[in-house]
């Protein structure tokens, strides 16, 4: 570990850190709630909050005040949806991106497995207050401190030199590390202060003082505000949009398909100008997205999304639910990942498909729960029972929504309402009738029997009328995805928009939202928001030729990232703070 005169020596880093994150509005990451007000408390132009005035909530696009004057470059046509844009910003690295970041820049022993899953909210305070505190600082520093030790005696090669005192290049060797760290070049006066704290390494160690040098400046790198934020300046122009540069747009590129900093291609494609066109950036998403790193990043965001992982921590009665063992909960797991990568990847299929397919992909285990033959090899591709359709009906999900004991239409109701639907979220009720609502029934009242008392009973039902319905559709699968066949039954939708009339199982409900494309739609918000680390719900309309429902229904993985990535949405601000 370096030694507190080290630190000393990086304290003139320091500041500088600080006074960013004391300065700059915006400063938004996907990880946490963030206050849509700056440090100053003042409004953020161009954010609206979606929740209680004064709660913290995600900030989201929003149109109006930023709309470019008519003629303007990247001004857009009367009424339409590119007129909404988000103002100059800066946008803190979530956690895991500061973890893959220290990884990209100095190797995979840069951050050990257990230090990486314990850094997982180390940034999370520096979300919900705009300010790099103290305590906060300090974790990042140590991260850091660890990250660059983990190269010591090896210092020299990382910068490709014979030697640390080797000054020509090992100026080289740091302007190519800050030129991946900070997303774009290094400045010249960068490289004499990284080159300075090389020069000060006799202070800590004059046995090895350039060495020991090298290791403090490739800290003060990872510690930098270009590292930690990825910053979309636009020159401000009152009434006008500006586009990002080359660089922004391959730093935000390589954080949604990278989920890091860019790669060596990427920074090339923005130093010679590519980034700057739809058609390079197209040409750098196909590159990427042929990288199993990307494809297992997009695949895992999906699964994320869908609250999959969470199976390794469901817990199931034993006596009940003798079957639910690790063993199942793997074979679970895995059977959606698979079928997740056949869609997006293997197949490239059309995003409903996630809904509605039935190939999928189980082993022994799944088979016996399934009621079908033991595959020949494990995980073999499988055409599941008609009464399976897509994600919604695979154990993993049901398990994840359902409690120990049992099923819960509530836990289903929703998780279909707002993950697959993305219909207006329901508050929670308050503890009072929680309360009232346990004294009324049995302990052992069934889903149905509650769900019939909820919708008769105020102030239950104005709530409940809005999801239970869905969950009383997946009623035909027990706690851990058992077909349930005596459970099957029809349920009528009527005056519950966007459905109306009875909807006969999940086959049908499949495609009741595909008539519409809710759930590409839903989608396409999740991946827009996450690109653009705002909530972006209903602004997938502004999707280019997604807008057309036809080719949003045929659409794939690669038609969605192109969608966004060539959006105004994603590369166009407001030149506002």
């Amino acid at each position: 570990m370096m030694g507190t005169s080290l630190r000393c020596i990086l304290a003139s880093a320091l500041p500088c850190l600080v006074a960013l994150a004391g300065c700059e509005a915006k400063i938004i990451s996907d990880a946490a709630p963030w206050t849509a007000t700056d440090v100053q408390g003042r409004p953020v132009p161009g954010v609206s909050v979606q929740g209680a005035a004064g709660s913290a909530a995600a900030p989201s696009v929003t149109g109006g005040a930023t709309t470019a004057a008519p003629g303007s470059p990247g001004s857009p046509a009367a009424g339409s949806c590119d007129t909404e844009r988000l103002g100059a910003r800066a946008v803190l690295l979530a956690p895991r991106q500061y973890v893959n970041v220290l990884r990209d820049l100095l190797g995979p022993k840069a951050v050990s497995d257990q230090d990486a899953a314990a850094s997982a909210e180390f940034l999370f305070d520096i979300v919900d207050r705009p300010q790099v505190t103290t305590a906060t600082l300090d974790r990042i520093v140590r991260l850091a401190e660890q990250a660059a030790q983990s190269v010591k005696g090896g210092a020299a090669k990382l910068l490709g030199c014979s030697s640390t005192a080797d000054t020509t290049c090992v100026r080289t060797g740091l302007g190519t590390l800050a030129r991946r760290a900070f997303k774009r070049p290094a400045a010249a006066d960068e490289l004499d202060q990284l080159m300075a704290l090389r020069d000060m390494g006799f202070l800590v160690d004059p046995t090895a003082p350039t060495e020991t040098g090298v290791l403090a400046a490739l800290q003060a790198i990872l510690i930098a505000p270009s590292t930690l934020y990825r910053t979309e300046f636009t020159t401000p122009v009152q009434g006008q949009m500006r586009s990002l540069s080359a660089h922004e747009r391959g730093a935000a590129l390589a954080a949604l398909l990278l989920d890091s900093i860019p790669d060596d291609a990427l920074l090339k494609a923005a130093d010679d100008g590519s980034l700057a066109t739809d058609a390079g950036v197209i040409a750098q998403i196909d590159r990427l997205l042929a990288l199993p790193r990307v494809r297992t990043q997009l695949t895992t965001a999906i699964l994320t999304a869908y609250g999959v992982p969470k199976v390794f921590g469901t817990q199931k009665d034993p006596k009940l639910y003798p079957d639910f063992t690790a063993q199942m909960q793997n074979s679970m797991y895995e059977e959606t990942r698979r079928f997740v990568e056949d869609v997006l990847w293997t197949r490239s299929a059309p995003l409903s498909e996630l809904l509605s397919s039935r190939r999928s992909f189980i082993d022994a285990p799944l088979a016996k729960l399934y009621g079908l033959p033991a595959p020949r090899t494990a995980f073999e591709a499988t055409m599941l029972p008609p009464e399976r359709a897509g994600l919604l009906t695979q154990a993993s999900v049901m398990s994840v929504q359902s409690r120990p004991d049992k099923t819960s239409v509530v836990a289903r109701g929703l998780f279909v309402r707002n993950n697959v639907l993305c219909l207006p979220k329901i508050p929670g009720p308050p503890t009072s009738v929680l309360t009232a609502v346990a004294m009324q029934l049995a302990e052992n009242a069934t889903q149905k029997e509650l769900a019939a008392y909820r919708a008769k009973t105020s102030p239950c039902m104005g709530c409940h009328a809005q999801f239970d319905r869905f969950g009383l559709l997946l009623e035909q699968f027990d706690a851990m995805g058992r077909h349930l066949p005596a459970q099957s039954a029809a349920i009528d939708f009527t005056g519950l928009a966007p459905l109306d009339g009875v909807v006969a199982d999940v086959n049908d409900l499949a495609a009741r939202t595909q008539k519409d494309q809710l759930f590409e739609r839903c989608l396409s918000d999740r991946a827009l928001g996450f690109a653009l680390t705002v909530a972006a719900d209903g602004n997938a309309r502004c999707l280019g030729n997604l807008r057309d429902p036809a080719k949003l229904a045929k659409a794939n993985m690669r038609d969605l990232i192109v969608a966004i990535a060539t959006s105004p949405l994603f590369t166009t601000r407001s030149g506002e703070l």
